[in-house]
């Protein structure tokens, strides 16, 4: 009981001081074998070059299996880093089977002008792992990232927290679109012995549509059975830029711009907005921003715009629109001429990835082209000449 109120004490604290302490590690995980000897250090550091006496406390199941070389020792102004060696040597028994935490604790005392003064740090906490009686497992379920058209990875980290063996565990996969059963996956066989961690994984052929599905796993061991689910989406949200019109205007006026944005996401997308910026060369001139909106998915919406033109005069300019989302911003660029007839405006295509791949297969397929003329041009002659 003493031990405890000491131990409320200190976190209580902790909770209102500043500790100029730090320790690595903070955390640490220990799985559980009868008589297993570790070994290691903890690093105390003094961050703030201070002189101090330290003493190092532990609170937890481990407390009677853990020895540590300081417990009680004075640390220098010149001292940042501080090794204390410790030893761990479980018991031949068995533990109860479960998670057990242990923190070791320590805390430092200096000289103030009133009174001795205390300042405390928790500095590592400590889990260690005990099988448990029988069968038991835990796991965790992820889906990876697709794009539609795309094979998407599941993966399930198995830990057998039994002590019994385990063979042939397995999960089988269903996956459901609004409530449907729309497809299934099956993960590899594996042989689980007793505090081992594996992992399953399974693949799916996503369809050709962005969509959010719901993966149902079934973890098959011995005659047991677990069941995990997990939401996950195909595809990535979009909002592309359908059509740019700028009303016709003179120069010194505000000029209307009317953008249509197009929604490429199976649920409505909010917080959209746009934002113009005219330039010439490397000199931005002018500045707007439209209003946020939604949009509807898999709808268009206009999107409007207006902006002063009076640091404009006839000549050319780059209009830049940036499409904000809570997703991605991505901009788009056009070419803005003005002179007397008024404003024109003309695409410059943007120079991105999907951009240089559609050039990239562009010429190869002008290149696939070239080719076949050649070849039936070269057949055309040959069949000409035979006749001759």
């Amino acid at each position: 009981m003493i031990r405890k109120i000491i131990f409320f004490t200190l976190f209580v604290t902790l909770l209102i001081s500043v500790s100029a302490l730090g320790v690595a590690p903070s955390k640490k995980i220990i799985d559980y074998a009868p008589g297993k000897v570790v070994r290691g250090e903890l690093v105390l550091i003094n961050n703030q070059h201070e002189s101090f006496t330290a003493h190092v406390a532990v609170q937890g199941i481990l407390a009677q299996y853990l020895n540590f070389s300081l417990t009680d020792f004075e640390v220098s102004s010149d001292q940042e880093r501080i090794l204390i060696p410790y030893t761990l040597i479980l018991p031949l028994s068995q533990l109860p089977g479960g998670e057990h935490v242990t923190e070791i604790v320590i805390f430092q005392e200096k000289e103030s002008s009133q009174a001795m003064a205390a300042q405390f740090a928790v500095i590592s906490s400590w889990t260690l792992l005990v099988p448990l009686e029988g069968i038991a497992i835990e796991a965790d379920f992820y889906a990876g990232k697709a794009n539609p058209g795309e094979t998407i990875e599941f993966s399930i980290p198995v830990k057998n927290t039994g002590l019994e063996d385990l063979e042939n565990v397995h999960a089988t996969i269903e996956i459901e679109l609004d409530g449907r059963t729309v497809g299934s996956a099956q993960t590899d066989f594996i042989n689980l012995p007793s505090s081992d961690h594996k992992k399953l994984t399974a693949y799916w052929k996503t369809p050709l549509r962005k969509n959010r599905y719901t993966a149902k796993a079934t973890i098959h061991y011995a005659d047991l059975t677990e069941v995990l689910e997990r939401e996950f989406v195909v595809g990535t949200p979009a909002i592309g830029l359908s059509q740019l019109i700028l009303e016709s205007f003179e120069i010194g006026e505000a000029a209307h711009a009317r953008a249509v944005l197009y929604n490429d996401w199976f649920e409505p997308v909010n917080n959209v907005r746009l934002e113009a910026t005219i330039s010439q060369g490397n000199q931005p001139l002018v500045f707007a921003q439209s209003p946020q909106t939604s949009i509807e998915a898999y709808r268009e919406q206009q999107v409007d715009l207006f902006f002063p033109t009076q640091k404009l005069t006839k000549g050319k300019y780059t209009l830049a629109i940036d499409i904000i989302s809570p997703f991605d911003r991505t901009t788009q660029k056009r070419s803005l001429e003005l002179s007397e007839t008024g404003a024109k405006l003309e695409s410059i295509e943007p120079i991105t990835a999907k951009a240089a791949a559609a050039s990239k297969q562009f010429n190869k397929d002008s290149l696939l082209i070239l080719v076949v003329l050649i070849l039936i041009a070269f057949n055309i002659y040959w069949v000409v000449k035979k006749r001759d």
